[in-house]
């Protein structure tokens, strides 16, 4: 399947078009005014993860039709009742329950522990959709035997 730059590789152009607008009329310079944001403050915790089992404990966010640049900070936190490797994960996803690509996933872990907290985030997502969609925070662990899997201070951008 060609890409439109191949299809243009050999096409002169007839017709060029151009504009000395910084933006066009009527649309906003301000991103405030056209970027959307999820913000949640409150941790929210699954007891007794099972291990590789998504869970939507970062919330939602409906999104409109588009070309959209997809921004989420959190902070991830795992504990277990004696040490052993803790990893956790968070992943932006159009379903509640699991993984829909990998380039929207982050980890943290540590190789022995009993309690393991830190920021995970991700950048420059570049998001595609011709319908609007729901878009979840995810998160899961990769070990067994996890006491409790929170997600808390979430951040959802779509710019």
């Amino acid at each position: 399947m060609e890409t439109s730059m191949s299809q243009m590789a050999n096409s002169p152009i007839i017709e060029p078009y151009f504009s000395a607008a910084k933006a066009p009329f009527g649309f906003p310079l301000n991103e405030a005014k056209w970027r959307m944001e999820c913000l949640g403050t409150a941790d929210s915790s699954q007891a007794s993860p099972v291990a590789g089992t998504w869970y939507n404990k970062g919330g939602s966010l409906m999104v409109p039709a588009g070309r959209w640049r997809v921004e989420y900070a959190a902070e991830l936190e795992v504990t277990r009742g004696s040490a052993g490797a803790l990893d956790a994960f968070a992943t932006l996803s159009a379903a509640a329950n699991s993984e829909v690509n990998k380039e929207a996933t982050t980890k943290i872990g540590i190789s022995s522990g009993v309690s393991m907290r830190g920021s995970v985030g991700l950048s420059g997502y570049v998001l595609d959709l011709a319908a609007k969609g729901t878009y979840y925070l995810n998160c899961k662990t990769g070990q067994a035997s996890i006491s409790a899997l929170q997600l808390g201070h979430v951040v959802i951008s779509f710019i």
